[in-house]
């Protein structure tokens, strides 16, 4: 396998240092650029700590979401956790309910057995007692 062959390029010499650029440094004194580069370098300093301060508010900020974030997932499992729970219960609270109806009808029926069978004794007693007067 061939490489590629890289294209050459025309290549024009080195011209030299590029021209400064007229601007208004070029005609200030050499105290004058002093004092500006001073004001610079203190502007510089000024940007860096306000973007240190930018950069731990927002690391903050950051780390604030994430904890509101876990909190939030803890909680929704938390509500979960009690929705299982409150449907157990009210599913047992419906057995419950069910067994006690049983029992209730079951009494009822005892308690209608108990009454016809006292009437009945107490008839064939009446019965008893108006032979007995009788004779």
């Amino acid at each position: 396998m061939g490489g590629k062959k890289k294209g050459k390029k025309g290549k024009k010499g080195k011209k030299g240092e590029e021209p400064e650029p007229d601007d208004h440094y070029m005609t200030m004194r050499a105290e004058q650029l002093e004092m500006s580069c001073s004001n610079l370098k203190e502007k510089l300093n000024d940007a860096k700590v306000k973007r240190n301060m930018l950069q731990i508010e927002k690391d903050m900020i950051h780390d604030f979401y994430h904890n509101t974030r876990a909190e939030i997932v803890e909680k929704e499992a938390k509500i979960s956790n009690l929705d299982t729970a409150m449907q157990n219960e009210e599913s047992d609270h419906r057995t419950q309910i069910t067994s006690y109806m049983q029992k209730v009808k079951h009494l009822d029926y005892d308690h209608l057995n108990n009454c016809e069978q006292t009437q009945g004794a107490a008839k064939e007693f009446m019965r008893d007692e108006k032979k007995h007067h009788s004779a």
